[in-house]
């Protein structure tokens, strides 16, 4: 990896030198080129822009005559909005790529008052030699987080770029002038989105005597059917779905209550809402309550008549319990790959004919040399029916290959980090597993705690909190001040989009494949190392 220490002479700014480093490890050189950096399309009618437009012009009035450039990034640091003082800055300006529709991050740019203001989210002045690629020492630039009033989030940086030469402090303080006006008009804006989201709420439950709700930013209605139906197990599932769902139109999808009961869920957006949604809940009384509650895994079943079953996924992900519920487990004959059988026991098993249903544990981790074995031990096998269990799926290694295609299905089982809105119905039947002799229940706000975190050790983890949280108390009604201490802070999960979402797991994916190698997952991806060192940032793989 390169050092740019060793090209020039690192700044004496602690936050500067700080910022070096994050770019040499992105691959970044200072002799890296920033010409010709690839564009995608602006949403001219995004939040931030409407409430940055009127300001972005009186910047441009006041900036009139000078050799300045006032530039606006979004909240992912793709630059949507830029004006000029003077036309003669635009050529330069496009040689560097500092133009709508560019993501100007410190993985690809190094560093400047817009990739790495909105890594630190502190407002900067980096000038001439800060910079750490060369291209970019001409400038001097000032740039200042721009955070949203009511949800305190970073919803873009504002930017302020001119000729090394046209260094001048005072801009500072102009710049942050101008950021708290774009703040105090996102605030405006969402209030008026939160006004119509209201009154988009009280006209439909005014028509209808089903459940609805309103969500959106800052904002959780209920009328009074949703209070009485819906139980606090549904009403985060509810919110989970609006989340993770990008309602555009009005959609529809089914989901089992919490008491057993079958419902239709259906969203629609509500325009000048911001990114609210109506819910409306449509319960169907006729059907029969099902009892049925979602421990294991919501995948789907195998083919019928799959004798052979490859069950994969996460460690946690309850493989071992879905192949016990395939099978009878009281008939079954489990062997692990972790066990120190020695390959003529393993044999001995998995040849006898006419014997038992067969699990093969954690096939994954059978030695290589044990591989070409098993394939063609289980080719003569007269077993009728075989389950595996895996953590992983596809592998470079040949033999395990062709010992994956032998099986006749193949079932994912999802973490449970992608299934909020089972999680509620899963820690409700734990809590009856681990405390058969009273009736628990989860306060809706200990529910969004559970729902929002990461759970890298999926069910285990979770049962195992939850087997922390009754420790000590008597309680029915179990609340966040249950939790284990490293829970109670603030969720470290951001909601993504669908394909944010999309993006993040085919990262985990390649990186869990590749064994954590980055050039190998970047060249697995089909992406630059550089555009990997970014996204592993922006969601928070990496510091």
């Amino acid at each position: 990896m390169s050092d740019p220490a060793k090209a020039t002479d690192v700044p004496a700014r602690v936050d500067i030198a700080e910022a070096w480093q994050r770019a040499s490890m992105s691959g970044l050189h200072p002799s890296s080129r920033v010409d010709g950096l690839s564009y995608a399309e602006v949403d001219r009618r995004s939040r931030l822009l409407v409430a940055a437009g009127p300001v972005l012009d009186t910047l441009a009035e006041r900036l009139d005559g000078t050799r300045y450039c006032v530039i606006l990034a979004d909240r992912e640091a793709r630059i949507v909005e830029r004006r000029f003082g003077q036309r003669v800055l635009a050529p330069a300006m496009d040689a560097i790529s500092a133009a709508p529709g560019t993501q100007y991050t410190e993985a690809f740019t190094g560093t400047n008052s817009i990739a790495t203001v909105h890594e630190t989210q502190r407002g900067m002045r980096i000038a001439g030699d800060e910079h750490f690629i060369e291209a970019l020492k001409r400038f001097c630039c000032y740039g200042h987080p721009i955070v949203n009033p009511l949800t305190r989030r970073l919803e873009g940086v504002l930017d302020i770029t001119g000729f090394a030469a046209d260094v001048n402090d005072l801009l500072a303080p102009f710049l942050i002038m101008a950021t708290r006006e774009i703040e105090q008009r996102l605030l405006l804006g969402a209030r008026a989105a939160q006004q119509n989201l209201l009154t988009a709420f009280q006209t439909v439950s005014a028509q209808v005597h089903c459940p609805v709700l309103a969500l959106g930013e800052g904002v959780s209605l209920a009328n009074p059917s949703a209070t009485t139906e819906l139980g606090p197990q549904d009403h985060v599932v509810l919110r989970a779905m609006a989340v993770s769902e990008a309602v555009g139109d009005r959609c529809k999808h089914p989901l089992t209550l919490a008491s057993g009961r079958n419902a239709v869920v259906e969203m629609a957006p509500v325009h000048g809402g911001g990114d609210g949604v109506i819910v409306r809940v449509s319960v169907d009384e006729r059907r029969p309550r099902s009892t049925r509650t979602p421990v294991a895994s919501t995948s789907p079943e195998p083919r019928a008549h799959a004798p052979t079953v490859l069950v994969v996924g996460e460690p946690g992900t309850g493989r071992s319990t879905w192949s016990r519920g395939r099978l009878a487990p009281d008939d079954a004959v489990v062997i692990d790959a972790c066990d120190d059988l020695g390959w003529t026991e393993w044999a001995r098993r998995i040849r006898n004919p006419g014997g038992p249903p067969l699990i093969l544990e954690n096939l994954d981790l059978l030695p290589s040399c044990n591989l070409s074995r098993l394939r063609h031990t289980l080719k003569r096998s007269l077993t009728a029916r075989i389950t595996a269990t895996a953590a992983i799926c596809g592998s470079p290694n040949s033999e395990y290959a062709a010992l994956v295609s032998m099986f006749d299905d193949v079932v994912e089982l999802a973490p449970l980090r992608n299934r909020p809105s089972d999680l509620p119905a899963i820690a409700a039947a734990m809590l009856a597993e681990l405390d058969p002799t009273k009736e628990r229940s989860l306060s809706p706000g200990l529910l969004d705690v559970l729902v929002s975190q990461p759970w890298p050790g999926n069910l285990h983890e979770l049962k195992s909190v939850l087997r922390q949280m009754l420790v000590g108390t008597d309680f029915p009604n179990l609340t966040i001040q249950d939790l284990p201490a490293s829970l109670r802070g603030p969720s470290h999960r951001p909601q993504r989009t669908p394909l944010a979402e999309a993006e993040y797991q085919a990262i985990l994916g390649a990186l869990n494949e590749c064994g954590g190698n980055k050039v190998k997952t970047a060249r697995k991806l089909g992406i630059s190392r550089a555009t990997l060192y970014s996204k592993l940032r922006v969601f928070r793989i990496i510091a």
